[in-house]
């Protein structure tokens, strides 16, 4: 059996083969150290990066927060301006006829609201006076005089105390002094 040398048996065993090859091995080049100057700059380069990234962030974060604030102003200037339009027109109001409105001068009515006004305010100020009248009257009336002590608190508060002190000494004066009871060891069987 002949064979070949792309069969899969070893080269001892094949007779008939070329002369065995050595295999050819790739070999891994490690690249170049990189020297010591270049792998600082390479340091420094990364770091002035990072310090660079940091403060660009911070600029847009302070920039973000500008934008925000002026996209605020913004939309609430429009939706002012949408509800200045959408709003019914109001005629405009000279500025003295608003402060003499405000004054309650007589050119806010007519003189007939006025002279009704006038007119309500007299019959309230009657019955007003009528009612003390009656009162007054009533008060004599029956004895009570409450109009003249109206306001005397202390002085009521005062004569109660002392009605309440005089109740009490009277009931001690009358009260004979108790004869002091010495407990027992007695069980009580009174039914007071």
């Amino acid at each position: 059996m002949f064979t070949t040398a792309g069969d899969k048996f070893p080269d001892h065993m094949n007779h008939f083969s070329r002369p065995a090859m050595k295999p050819t091995r790739g070999f891994l080049l490690t690249p170049p150290r990189p020297s010591k100057d270049s792998e600082q700059t390479r340091r420094r380069q990364v770091f002035l990066t990072k310090v660079r990234q940091a403060g660009d962030d911070q600029k847009w974060l302070s920039r973000s927060d500008q934008i925000l604030r002026a996209d605020y102003e913004d939309r609430r200037k429009r939706w002012e301006a949408d509800k200045a339009r959408s709003a019914p027109d109001m005629p405009a109001v000279p500025e003295d006829e608003e402060r003499e409105v405000k004054r309650g001068s007589p050119s806010g009515g007519s003189e007939e609201e006025m002279e009704t006004v006038e007119a309500i305010q007299h019959q309230e100020d009657q019955k007003f006076d009528a009612l003390v009248y009656t009162m007054e009257e009533l008060d004599s009336a029956t004895g009570n005089n409450e109009m003249t002590e109206y306001g005397s608190d202390d002085e009521d508060f005062a004569s109660i105390c002392m009605e309440v002190i005089a109740a009490a000494e009277a009931k001690v004066i009358e009260k004979p002094p108790e004869e002091h009871h010495v407990p027992s060891d007695d069980m009580d069987m009174s039914f007071d």
